[in-house]
């Protein structure tokens, strides 16, 4: 991922993220907690919203003991006596599901999340071994692949249900364009692609307020990824055109510190800035104005505190594109 320079100004009006176990307010009704994660990218921030007497959950960290312990710290101090009343999840991705299942069952919540990122979650849940078979082989190693690196790739779908805690029977569909009411606020529902197939965000417009979950960052890109269950997708395609749909000026993100002054930002930038230059892999562009490779595309490992691969970025075809 790549810090984006860019004129328009972000402002960060909480520049310290709440202590473990505490909670922040940064708008009426609106709580601020941060979790640990076990990557490079240390965090993601989860957000309470005041409903009626108790607060409803948006994301929830990974499934592990370091998490459940954060909850049982915030369970028994900060949030004592005012009960969780739902949980919202934005997107499947494990650092945003990975609770939900224990909370929904230890609490006996309702699961709020779009049709398609519950519906991705529950595929892995069914047949999670899925993915390591023909063609996704050949797609991996036809970009450069190697053979250990692609057997890791492969066995992702374990690997994903080992962050999270299941996932519930049942959920509550949400929809873009439709309106929600939590507590005092009716948030427009909106969703985005490219960095997940149907991410959720929500907008209060008498605050101009948006949580955006991970389709808008601060300071670095999310990861724009082809799957191997769809090798001609263009999910940057459909990032900057969800980006240009959001025209919003606070924004409330999901890793890094809450930012105000969105409007502009990301609109009219590069595909490679959006994606990050891989390490100053560097582009050119053709005819119809899309970015080409002027080098032999990359793979980059991140490597977390344990030495394994935390994101893998490939580059490959006639515009820039991520596979993980």
């Amino acid at each position: 991922m790549t810090v984006l320079a860019h004129p328009t100004a972000l402002t960060f009006p909480y520049p310290t993220p709440p202590e473990p176990g505490s909670v922040m307010e940064i708008a009426p009704g609106i709580l601020w907690l941060r979790l640990a994660l076990p990557y490079r990218l240390d965090h993601v921030n989860v957000y309470l919203i005041e409903d009626g007497a108790g607060w409803a959950v948006l994301d929830t960290g990974l499934d592990d003991a370091a998490t459940r312990a954060a909850w049982e710290t915030l369970l028994a101090g900060a949030l004592r006596g005012r009960p969780l009343t739902r949980v919202l999840v934005t997107h499947y991705h494990p650092d945003h599901i990975g609770l939900a299942g224990w909370l929904c069952e230890r609490f006996g919540l309702p699961l709020l999340m779009s049709q398609t990122e519950y519906l991705v979650s529950l595929s892995i849940h069914l047949e999670p071994g899925a993915l390591n078979a023909e063609p996704y082989r050949s797609f991996y190693r036809s970009h450069g692949l190697d053979s250990e690196t692609t057997e890791r790739l492969l066995t992702s779908g374990h690997r994903y249900l080992r962050m999270i805690s299941g996932l519930p029977r049942t959920f509550r569909r949400l929809i873009a364009g439709e309106s929600l009411r939590i507590g005092g606020r009716t948030f427009e529902v909106l969703s985005g692609g490219g960095h997940a197939p149907e991410q959720v965000m929500l907008f209060f417009p008498a605050e101009n307020l948006l949580l955006c979950a991970d389709q808008v960052l601060a300071r670095i890109s999310p990861n724009i990824s082809v799957q191997a269950m769809d090798p001609e997708g263009d999910p940057l395609g459909i990032y900057l055109r969800s980006l240009a749909s959001l025209k919003r000026d606070s924004v409330i993100v999901t890793h890094a510190l809450p930012c105000t002054a969105i409007r502009g930002h990301y609109l009219g930038l590069s595909p490679e800035q959006i994606i990050g230059s891989a390490l100053d892999t560097q582009y050119e562009y053709n005819k119809e104005g899309k970015g080409i490779l002027m080098r032999d595309p990359k793979l980059l490992l991140n490597n977390n505190g344990a030495g394994k691969a935390e994101d893998i970025y490939l580059f490959i075809g006639k515009h820039p594109k991520a596979a993980f």
